[in-house]
């Protein structure tokens, strides 16, 4: 995860989780005086993430 706060954009480049765990929640992660939710889950070997609650003005991007 990375951040570029002056433009309210966060960027999430492939995420993964170790094979012990399976869920992780981040709440009021800050980025600049914006606040995001986010929710990272791993199904089998692959993890995805969710965004449960964002500033408007916030952007999501995921990486490749």
């Amino acid at each position: 995860i990375t951040a570029d706060a002056a433009k309210k954009v966060l960027f999430v480049n492939r995420p993964t989780l170790p094979h012990w765990l399976s869920r992780v929640e981040v709440r009021g992660l800050c980025v600049g005086s914006e606040k995001i939710d986010l929710l990272f889950r791993r199904e089998g070997e692959a993890a995805n993430f969710s965004v449960l609650r964002k500033s408007r003005d916030m952007k999501v991007i995921m990486e490749e």
